[in-house]
């Protein structure tokens, strides 16, 4: 959990507050003071960026991810949230084109190995704040948009576990897309309260995670759908 609340630019580390120590580097954010809560980063370039070095802990076989995301930006690049290999780990971000494919400024949560790839149905892309969460229990995974479960949660073809790989955990920024045209793109706009778990959160969890950072739900029911796509 980095809740970003101060300008850590200037210091070695950008603080990781729960118990792993998992503290990041940043290189070209800009920190500001009008974040979700409290203080935020920008991230205006590419190659911007917060690195959390490779470690156990940044390879679960379970997860969640967390942020705040605030953009306008919507372009045929993959933008990444978080980012650990889309085709070997994992990888969140803000979509862009693949193919014939335009889903730019929908959210996009891809988890490998192989191609378990899932989308929002909302665009987040509209220069408001946004809560972001996935989470994978290794038989399904879950987009959630301002607390709420959204499209179809893709169910996986056979029980199986997130991939182990040697790269760094980065947010902000693609650094493991090794050999295509993105490498080295980086969001653009505000991330704010960027957290994980190595489990993955319930309907429930999330709903609190969103109220207890200031997000109101509005009346929409919880209830997921039971037309589960397929991987």
């Amino acid at each position: 959990h980095m809740s970003f609340d101060r300008d850590e630019t200037g210091e070695n580390k950008i603080t990781d507050t729960s118990s792993r120590n998992n503290h990041g580097k940043a290189s070209g954010v800009r920190w500001t003071a009008q974040g979700k809560n409290e203080g935020a980063y920008e991230f205006t370039a590419d190659g911007d960026q917060i690195v959390i070095s490779n470690n156990a802990s940044v390879n679960p076989k379970r997860l969640t991810m967390s942020a705040w995301i605030k953009t306008s930006h919507r372009d045929d690049k993959w933008r990444r949230i978080f980012d650990k290999s889309y085709s070997q780990g994992y990888a969140l971000c803000v979509a862009g084109d693949y193919r014939n494919n335009q889903w730019r400024g929908q959210v996009s949560l891809e988890i490998g190995p192989g191609r378990h790839y899932s989308l929002s149905r909302s665009m987040v892309a509209d220069g408001q704040w946004h809560h972001v969460v996935a989470t994978c229990d290794g038989t399904k995974q879950i987009i959630f948009i301002d607390g709420r479960p959204e499209g179809r949660p893709l169910q996986w073809r056979s029980p199986g576990e997130i991939g182990t790989t040697d790269f760094n955990l980065v947010i902000g920024c693609n650094r493991s897309n090794v050999g295509e045209d993105d490498l080295g793109t980086s969001f653009r706009g505000h991330i704010d309260e960027p957290m994980m778990w190595n489990r993955a959160l319930s309907v429930q969890e999330v709903e609190f995670l969103y109220t207890s950072q200031g997000g109101m739900l509005d009346k929409q029911t919880t209830q997921l759908k039971d037309d589960n796509q397929k991987e």
